[in-house]
């Protein structure tokens, strides 16, 4: 066995604790600033849709962490809604873009899906990425959910390159870049609060836990 095989070993690892430090945070805050409820909903439907993939092309191992993935997802897109109280989108959005994925993939079959999944995390991650940076102050944010998203898109974009898979590649090279912008947008934010003379912040404590929540 290669090194490249057990890839989605780590991947696996990495995805299923991923949602757990953002829940955490959005339970001992009450503050949803600078979450999307969308980017959760949205991870969901992508993620169901990558479990028929990854059946397809026989990538068994990231079958049962991506079902997690999906069930976290639920669970995180509740708690944002209930904090940010905005449930509009979580409705729309998710919904019109799942029958986005189940026509093409009806329609086009395994092709189908490849090409939905290759656009699939960047319709994800742009409700993510301008939530957090379009406020001045996104206190909500958890550096922890991003750090390990940023380690699982690596391993995929290793593997997807390693394996000659497209799809794979580019699900790796656009969740590394965002991702990697998630993390620099929550390590920043709680840099700043934690300057002198700023302001203080019920949202995120002057301590080292802002920087791993």
């Amino acid at each position: 066995m290669q090194f490249i095989d057990v890839l989605p070993l780590f991947a696996a690892l990495f995805a299923f604790p991923q949602f757990l430090p953002q829940i955490r945070k959005l339970v001992g805050d009450g503050d949803a600033s600078g979450v999307s409820p969308l980017w959760s909903a949205l991870t969901g439907v992508n993620n169901a849709a990558w479990i028929v993939y990854f059946v397809d092309v026989g990538y068994t191992t990231a079958i049962v962490p991506n079902a997690s993935v999906v069930a976290m997802s639920a669970v995180l897109t509740v708690l944002i809604v209930r904090f940010s109280q905005s449930a509009v989108p979580v409705v729309v959005g998710p919904g019109s873009w799942a029958l986005v994925v189940l026509t093409t993939t009806m329609v086009w079959g395994t092709e189908g899906l490849q090409g939905v999944l290759a656009a699939a995390f960047a319709v994800q991650v742009i409700p993510s990425l301008w939530a957090a940076f379009t406020i001045k102050v996104p206190t909500g944010l958890s550096i922890g959910t991003w750090r390990l998203v940023l380690c699982e898109m690596t391993c995929w974009l290793a593997f997807g390159i390693g394996r000659a898979d497209t799809t794979l590649t580019i699900l790796g090279i656009t969740g590394v870049a965002a991702s990697a912008a998630m993390v620099w947008r929550a390590w920043s934010t709680a840099a700043d609060l934690r300057e002198p003379g700023s302001e203080p912040t019920s949202a995120i404590p002057f301590s080292d836990a802002a920087l791993t929540s």
